[in-house]
């Protein structure tokens, strides 16, 4: 099982790991595990992980305005990117031809973008990998289908895009939007 949640408005980056601790202990109560600050640490990769609840894996993401926190019996991966201006040297350094054309073609480049993007990480924080290169953001997309893993994506205010990657198999249980904790 799958939960994740996100949390709009969290600015600096001693509120992002607070607010963060804080999603992933309502997360944690959802499953009935009273724990509403948990430990979290990382593994040598960097990976977040909970200290007091190894069983269970977590990925964590935030923007300028919000924070977000997946949590799984799986391994998982989420990201969440703001509205910003993608510049062109950016672009054509992250892209393949077909991709960069494709995206300075549509109505809405930047949030095209973010799109692809935030599908990107998600898939390679499921993996384990993190950002490791650019490559191709078409093509993480197609090996997750080929690893049979779900990505979920969502224009969640029409200026932030959430993406979720996790396995097949597993179900989201709950989507919540909070307030500042």
């Amino acid at each position: 099982m799958t939960t994740y949640a996100l949390l709009p408005l969290v600015a600096r980056q001693a509120e992002q790991r607070e607010a963060c601790r804080k999603l992933v202990g309502l997360l944690l109560a959802d499953r009935g595990t009273a724990d509403p600050l948990p430990a979290i640490g990382h593994s040598p990769k960097g990976q977040p992980l909970l200290t007091n609840h190894p069983e269970l894996c977590i990925s964590l993401s935030h923007c300028r305005t919000h924070v977000a926190a997946a949590l799984s019996d799986s391994a998982v991966g989420i990201d969440i990117e703001g509205r910003r201006r993608i510049s062109p040297t950016l672009l054509r350094r992250v892209l393949s031809a077909d991709e960069y054309q494709s995206i300075t073609q549509a109505d809405d480049p930047d949030m095209q973008f973010l799109r692809l993007w935030t599908a990107k990480e998600a898939f390679l924080k499921q993996q384990g990998t993190g950002i490791v290169g650019f490559g191709s953001l078409v093509g993480a997309i197609t090996k997750a289908n080929e690893l049979n893993l779900r990505l979920f994506s969502n224009n969640i205010d029409h200026n932030t895009w959430l993406t979720l990657c996790h396995n097949a198999g597993d179900e989201v249980r709950y989507v919540a939007a909070f307030g500042r904790l």
